[in-house]
């Protein structure tokens, strides 16, 4: 029986190009707890397999196009360097609204080909958002949410509310969000070598942390309710920034506000003493010339009882019933405030006099609260009590420093004296100083702990080099992992600093390893013949 099909064309399928990197898929576009670019590009590394510094190095440093990391480049040798020597502390812009945050989207996308990278910011917001204390200068995280994540088997990710310096409480959980590794007791980057969500980027422990195990959280009913709501619009925020027809306007959130401060003109002192900002902050708001911080926004926002994103794209104006409420309230407590009273000039004389007998001595501010005053108060009525007292605490200051200093030096002539003395960076962080510090104050003795670290640690690679080139002569040559451990140093830090040795001793060993291969099945067929 003849079957007649359809006829059908058969073409070639038009494929999309592929893309450089993987095409790693965001957490939660469109949700309160979409993924901050810090962590996508964190996770981005983990899924190559990769630390954060070797894909920025390789991969994303080159297409930014900047001259300050072409010359780093230039100066270290080595591309994997650049972002802890000179990108670490830009990297929490990429979060933001600025210039940085821009650059850095264009670029994962157009090596991911993801066209939602711009969410994983702020920058949807950028015309109404001051860059002002917007996003934190470390890492925040509820340890109580990547513990359930794990356990459910969901992505461990950050979270961009989690980046937002207003935001300090989880609004799942109410719980205050942790800064401080319970580990190593460190405060951690907001981006970093090896960044990995959910571990801690210094000791590499986990963060996460079972319900039941936090403490309580320190604060009262009344402060977490704020901390909630704040937590409550900042996601509302990035949860409608997919959704928003256009980009919120400055001109439609600025009208919003000066509409608050006309209702308050002939009361701004009670609205500044509400916000916690001085009267000439809120004639600048009135007239436009900046906007509020985020963190006054929410303040602003929550005094007069509308939502954040209500505010800044003008659709929620506030009513005058807030406006009445909050004048009632406010002027209140303004009427209702003391007076200073005059200072008592003898009282005052005799706590400086006896301050002047007291052992061990006090500094001028300490004894100007004694009696409720600053010590600007004092310097205006008695000058030269002042000047006694603030003399004396110099000269014990300065004696008791002295043996501080005297030790510090001991120990940093006892690190030049050793075979291989550490770092100047290592020693200033054992000391508990900063580097400038030290080197300021002994800059001849830092040089040569310097100098004498650098030639032991040359004379070090020489010795690696050495070894190299004997491992490249042996008849069985060892594999690079099997050098690293006989060295007792890393392959990372080997393909740091001698590529083209670790390049030649991993191709001698697939070569070795070859030959040895052929060699093994020929001597079984030979064995098999013989036995034939």
């Amino acid at each position: 029986m003849l079957v007649t099909y359809r006829r059908f064309e058969v073409k070639r399928p038009e494929l999309l190009p592929p893309s450089r990197l993987y095409s790693l898929e965001p957490v939660g576009v469109g949700t309160p707890f979409v993924e901050s670019q810090t962590g996508f590009l964190a996770r981005l590394s983990q899924a190559h397999a990769l630390s954060v510094s070797l894909l920025f190095g390789y991969e994303l440093a080159p297409l930014l196009g900047k001259e300050y990391l072409r010359r780093a480049a230039a100066r270290s040798g080595y591309a994997c360097r650049l972002f802890a020597s000179t990108f670490r502390p830009l990297a929490r812009a990429m979060n933001g609204v600025g210039k940085g945050a821009s650059e850095w989207v264009r670029i994962l996308q157009s090596l991911t080909l993801r066209t939602e990278l711009r969410f994983l910011t702020l920058l949807p917001c950028r015309a109404v958002l001051s860059q002002d204390q917007l996003l934190r200068p470390g890492r925040a995280w509820c340890p109580v949410c990547y513990e359930e994540w794990r356990a459910r088997g969901e992505v461990v990710y950050e979270p961009l509310l989690w980046a937002v310096k207003a935001v300090k409480v989880c609004h799942f959980h109410g719980l205050p969000l942790s800064t401080v590794c319970s580990y190593c007791q460190r405060l951690l980057h907001p981006l970093s070598s090896h960044s990995r969500p959910g571990y801690c980027s210094r000791c590499e422990m986990w963060l996460g942390t079972p319900a039941d195990r936090v403490g309580a959280t320190g604060l009262s009913e009344e402060q977490m309710a704020a901390e909630m709501w704040a937590a409550g619009a900042v996601g509302e925020v990035i949860a409608g920034a997919p959704a928003l027809e256009r980009p919120p306007e400055r001109a439609s959130a600025l009208d919003a506000i000066r509409l608050c401060l006309s209702a308050h003109m002939g009361k701004l002192p009670a609205l500044a003493e509400s916000l916690g900002v001085n009267k000439a902050t809120l004639w600048q708001w009135g007239k436009g010339r900046n906007m509020p911080r985020l963190d006054l926004l929410l303040r602003l926002c929550r005094h007069f009882g509308v939502s954040l994103l209500g505010l800044i794209t003008g659709k929620e104006m506030p009513t005058r019933d807030s406006y009445t409420a909050l004048s009632r309230r406010k002027l209140r407590l303004v009427n209702t405030r003391r007076a200073r009273s005059a200072l008592d000039e003898d009282e005052a004389r005799r706590v400086l006099l006896s301050a002047l007998e007291e052992s061990p001595p006090l500094p001028l501010q300490s004894v100007a609260a004694r009696i409720g005053r600053d010590g600007n108060t004092l310097r205006y009525h008695f000058a030269r009590l002042c000047r006694a007292v603030v003399e004396r605490y110099a000269r014990y200051r300065k004696s008791g420093r002295t043996g501080e200093w005297n030790e510090v030096e001991r120990v940093l002539r006892a690190e030049l004296e050793k075979e291989f003395p550490a770092s100047m960076a290592a020693v200033a962080r054992c000391l508990g100083y900063d580097g400038k510090t030290l080197k300021k104050r002994w800059p001849e003795l830092c040089r040569e702990i310097s100098a004498r670290h650098a030639e032991r640690r040359g004379a070090m690679w020489d010795k690696v080099r050495a070894a190299f080139r004997s491992a490249l002569a042996e008849t069985d040559p060892p594999s690079l992992s099997a050098l690293a451990t006989r060295l007792g140093l890393s392959k990372t830090s080997l393909y740091a600093r001698l590529p083209d040795l670790c390049r030649e001793v991993s191709a001698q060993y697939r070569v070795h390893g070859k030959s040895r291969s052929v060699g093994a099945v020929g001597t079984d067929r030979g064995q098999l013949l013989t036995a034939a």
